[in-house]
């Protein structure tokens, strides 16, 4: 199913709260596949430098369970939370 990730002003990012992941995802804009960013490989829950991403890159893989997700479009990076863990910095 199709999480919304909503602009966050205070971390400067794309957010999505207590999402429910279920082991692999991609993003993509506008509810179209016309653009959309993989990034090729396994996600590392709560670490710091997060995840590169790129248009039309594999799906990413991540443990099924619920999480705090934040995206840089600018920076095509993406971070995957515990819930109530800090946000991360760019």
């Amino acid at each position: 199913p199709d999480i919304e990730l909503a602009w966050n002003e205070e971390v400067g990012m794309y957010v999505a709260y207590s999402a429910k992941l279920t082991g692999e995802f991609k993003v993509r804009a506008n509810n179209s596949w016309g653009e959309d960013y993989g990034c090729n490989g396994t996600i590392t829950v709560n670490d710091a430098a997060g995840k590169a991403m790129t248009r039309g890159g594999g799906n990413c893989k991540v443990a099924s369970g619920t999480y705090d997700v934040y995206f840089d479009f600018e920076g095509k990076r993406i971070w995957v939370r515990t819930p109530g863990f800090a946000a991360p910095t760019k």
